[in-house]
């Protein structure tokens, strides 16, 4: 497959093995992403990599990996987090180092039941 090595600013990028360096993209799709002092708004991949950058949502199909890096959502089937922070984190397995996770599973599971229940009642009051 072909291999991306992104310098700069990129939209939406799709191949085989995509490299960020020092960059930013809006979406990125590929087998093999990794990002070095850069950011992704999305990222779809069979192993993701991001080392000092940030991704907002990352769906990996693998392995997700993340060090000196920050995220808003991950979803994978093993994360290895070494000193980064996430926000939402949904994995098979969690192998942590120094980690800071706003919300696991059991956290996002409450978050969702309260919101859920706060929008039916904002709902609930205006139709009255």
């Amino acid at each position: 497959m072909d291999e991306r090595t992104l310098r700069g600013d990129a939209g939406d990028v799709t191949a085989g093995t995509v490299v960020i360096r020092q960059a930013g993209a809006r979406s990125v799709k590929a087998r093999e992403v990794s990002v070095r002092q850069g950011g992704v708004g999305r990222v779809e991949a069979d192993a993701v990599s991001v080392t000092q950058g940030g991704v907002g949502v990352a769906l990996s199909h693998d392995e997700t990996t993340l060090q000196h890096a920050g995220a808003g959502v991950v979803m994978t089937r093993v994360a290895r987090v070494d000193n980064s922070a996430i926000g939402f984190l949904i994995a098979r397995e969690v192998q942590p180092n120094n980690v800071r996770v706003l919300f696991g599973l059991r956290e996002a599971a409450a978050f969702g039941a309260a919101a859920g229940l706060a929008l039916a009642l904002v709902l609930g009051l205006r139709r009255r």
